[in-house]
């Protein structure tokens, strides 16, 4: 598959980003959802730099554009890190389904082990009554717009199993503790409902 190294030039702050990716569109609305700073005011140009069909060979490109182009440098570009999938190991996220295919993939380690060597900022420190309340009602003015990726959309039948099978995994491992909560009643008959409905559709099937 072909990978893309493209370009983003602010025209408004007159500085650029260099990034890599499979799917150009797909990058740039997810740039624009996360409102990044390279398309801030809405006046800006897409160039791509050049591609590859090799993945480790592209990423060495980003890095070589990045450092080309001084992009790291405050005053000329966005770029915080120097590219490359080798070059910086992002956390993955465990809400990964909110992102395309190769920014989970830059995204290599857990978060579990990416804190055991890194002090997380808000160690400690508790949002406010207030943040909080601004951070539900950005949550609900998305979803109201539809700013939500996922939104209307289905797990596979593989990715649910793969969740399942990681759960289960926990679970027995004990990294999941189940002991000491209580389900609400609605959440009982939900399972009973479900449970009924499988018993159900077994039977039927047996015939």
């Amino acid at each position: 598959m072909k990978w893309i190294i493209y370009l983003i030039e602010n025209l408004i702050e007159n500085k650029i980003y260099v990034g890599c990716t499979q799917d150009l569109k797909a990058r740039l609305r997810a740039h624009k959802s996360q409102k990044h700073k390279s398309i801030r005011g809405g006046l800006y140009l897409v160039k791509e730099l050049s591609f590859s069909f090799d993945k480790k060979e592209a990423y060495e490109f980003e890095k070589q554009w990045i450092e080309k182009l001084k992009s790291t440098d405050p005053l000329i570009g966005y770029n915080e890190r120097e590219g490359g999938f080798y070059g910086y190991k992002y956390p993955l996220h465990s809400k990964c389904r909110n992102k395309t295919q190769d920014q989970c993939l830059r995204q290599s380690i857990s978060l579990k082990e990416f804190w055991k060597n890194n002090k997380h900022p808000r160690l400690g420190i508790s949002h406010s009554e207030d943040s909080k309340n601004k951070m539900s009602k950005s949550q609900h003015e998305r979803a109201m717009k539809g700013d939500k990726p996922f939104l209307g959309q289905k797990h596979s039948e593989e990715s649910k199993k793969r969740m399942s099978d990681t759960r289960k995994a926990k679970i027995a491992s004990g990294e999941i503790v189940l002991t000491g909560r209580k389900m609400s009643e609605e959440t009982k008959k939900k399972i009973s409902h479900s449970k009924k409905m499988k018993s159900i559709l077994n039977k039927s099937s047996a015939y």
